[in-house]
């Protein structure tokens, strides 16, 4: 592996541990949420700070079940570190993938970092730069690392197809 190629491998990564760190902070943001999930989703993330894991994914499960993102983000995040859970790619990328789609901007940008570094996900520099854009468009600075790296790695045809196919998705599902 060449000096640049190293380079977009370490950028996906910093992109990714610095999401970590922004998940736990906008965890907290509850705006938004329904009175019932808001206080289910705060005692889920009590139990986590308070690094009982394993009541935390007791305690957002049922809300995720239930398509809430920021459950379903932070399912896939204790999935994705093997907090009170086995450690296990393939299923923090689905829940990823169906927090994304509902919108959540973490959820998008751990998605498109897993579809960067090939865990959980097929390695698709195109899925990659795809939802690291919408995240970026929806908020997250993280986004921009993992997008670059990710372009750095396909030819101008793929990423002008690659910024249609984000925007096309963009129109599609209007910021709430």
């Amino acid at each position: 592996m060449g000096r640049s190629e190293l380079g977009t491998v370490d950028a996906g990564v910093r992109a990714m541990r610095s999401a970590g760190r922004a998940l736990v902070i906008g965890a907290g943001l509850l705006f938004g949420a329904p009175a019932a999930a808001a206080d289910d989703f705060a005692r889920g993330l009590s139990a986590y700070n308070a690094a009982d894991y394993q009541s935390a994914f007791e305690t957002w499960y049922p809300l995720a079940d239930e398509n809430d993102p920021k459950a379903q983000t932070a399912l896939a995040f204790l999935y994705l570190k093997g907090l009170g859970v086995r450690q296990d790619d393939v299923r923090a990328a689905d829940w990823y993938r169906r927090a994304a789609q509902l919108g959540r901007p973490e959820a998008q940008f751990f998605l498109g970092t897993l579809y960067y570094l090939g865990r959980g996900v097929p390695q698709s520099d195109t899925l990659a730069h795809v939802w690291c854009e919408i995240a970026l468009a929806r908020g997250m600075p993280q986004g921009l690392d993992c997008r670059d790296a990710a372009s750095g790695r396909m030819t101008a045809a793929e990423v002008r197809d690659a910024y249609r196919t984000a925007a096309r998705w963009l129109e599609r599902h209007p910021a709430r």
